[in-house]
């Protein structure tokens, strides 16, 4: 087609009496397909309520720090935020409930520790904890704290250790809340670590496993800070060391595993997942508003009255550290001499 020397444009478009019409037309046409097009809801997101599934009980200990999220979150999506709690087998149904969810950033997960745990300590895992989520941001982190009966003399790790060698091999118990669980895992680390042979005793929760030290049946545990908290300051338990970069605020006395020599650091965690495939626009913007969140003041004093701290990372962050989780618990869990059953 012959082109105008001044400017390069078709002469059929320059000459054609109705070409701004048809543009025009044409312009309106494009923007009407547009509109129906995949990208356009991804660009409305949230348009409707956005659910975050629980895989663990109500009431339970992740809740509060899970509730409050969600409706600091509602008010920066200004949508509903709907907490959904799906329990069952150690928090599996929840999270495979998400993993098979439509990837459209309306079915979240509240990641916990156990995800990376899973194919240590399970021969059929229905989804893959690395490959199967879209990582959105690590919220906070909550780490563990040693504790020992008061009747064990020592106030420190090195002293525990001390007793500990001193005493027949097998003659010292600890506590867990159950075969294969993050604390078990942690402490059989501890042990691994510090060079130690204690009997491990697993109960089937949190308060039998804390009211075995507390009685004596064991003589050590390893919690998160807020469930052993009234225990320390009534004198039930004894803590001798936190598992952290930091002392907590909430057990100021206490140093941590690093300070006392030992390199280790570990607790629970907090997190945000989507579905696979989930875009990364709409990833974006969830991670962007919850790492808002986390300097919300009102959100910093819960997680500090829980034990935890903010923590806010960027997607890649977050899978970088799932990834490592899995292999490392892995690791331990074999060393321990615990397979997948």
């Amino acid at each position: 087609m012959p082109m105008h020397r001044d400017t390069g444009v078709p002469h059929a478009v320059r000459s054609s009496p109705g070409a701004s019409a048809v543009a025009g037309c044409v312009g309106a046409g494009l923007v009407l397909m547009a509109a129906g097009m995949p990208g356009a809801a991804q660009e409305r997101y949230p348009s409707r309520p956005v659910t975050i599934v629980v895989p663990y009980a109500a009431g339970g200990g992740v809740d509060p720090v899970a509730r409050l999220v969600a409706r600091k979150l509602e008010e920066r999506l200004k949508q509903p935020v709907v907490v959904l709690n799906r329990a069952g087998a150690a928090g599996m149904i929840g999270s495979s409930q998400v993993a098979r969810a439509k990837p459209d950033g309306y079915t979240l997960l509240w990641a916990g520790t156990a995800l990376p745990v899973y194919p240590s300590i399970f021969k059929t895992v229905p989804f893959d904890p690395m490959n199967d989520f879209a990582p959105i941001s690590l919220i906070a982190k909550a780490p563990f704290v040693m504790v020992v009966h008061p009747g064990v003399p020592a106030d420190s790790l090195a002293a525990f250790k001390a007793y500990a060698k001193s005493r027949p091999p097998g003659s010292l118990n600890y506590s867990s809340v159950g075969q294969g669980t993050v604390n078990h895992l942690f402490a059989e680390l501890v042990q691994t670590t510090m060079g130690l042979k204690l009997v491990h005793v697993p109960y089937g929760g949190g308060a039998p496993a804390m009211l075995s030290t507390i009685s004596n049946e064991t003589q050590m545990s390893v919690a998160s800070v807020v469930p052993v908290l009234p225990h320390v300051r009534e004198g039930r338990l004894r803590a001798i060391g936190i598992a952290a970069s930091r002392r907590s605020p909430l057990l100021p006395d206490v140093p941590t595993f690093r300070e006392q020599g030992v390199d280790l650091e570990s607790g629970l965690w907090h997190g945000l997942a989507a579905p696979k495939g989930t875009p990364a626009e709409v990833v974006a913007r969830l991670n962007g508003e919850v790492r808002a969140l986390l300097r919300d003041e009102e959100v910093a004093r819960l997680l500090v009255a829980e034990g935890a701290e903010p923590v806010g990372t960027s997607p890649e962050e977050f899978a970088g550290m799932l990834k490592g989780a899995v292999s490392s618990w892995r690791r331990i869990a074999e060393t321990a001499g615990i397979f997948p059953e």
